[in-house]
């Protein structure tokens, strides 16, 4: 893969996880900022994962990056931290 892919997938991840946590904690509104940066840095491994191993073979295509498996990338690893996080504490 190019690195003008691999950086477009590192941001795309970057963006969606953030956004994500960001929401959620402005409707729970509680200052969970330590969950929050895991959920964004391991959202973004997701989504960097998902475009190499899965690139191009599912949905659509967006500058190069498959854009289904990015988001569902992003989402099991946010959900995996937040299933860690819930039996942790």
């Amino acid at each position: 893969m190019s690195l003008s892919i691999s950086i477009s997938s590192i941001l795309f991840g970057l963006i969606l996880s953030s956004l994500v946590s960001f929401l959620e904690m402005s409707l729970s509104k509680k200052q969970r900022w330590l969950l929050a940066i895991m959920e964004i840095t391991l959202g973004t491994l997701g989504a960097v994962s998902a475009q190499y191993l899965l690139a191009g073979a599912f949905g659509p295509v967006l500058l190069g990056l498959s854009v289904v498996p990015m988001t569902t990338g992003v989402l099991v690893m946010m959900g995996l931290v937040r299933y860690a996080y819930s039996k942790l504490a």
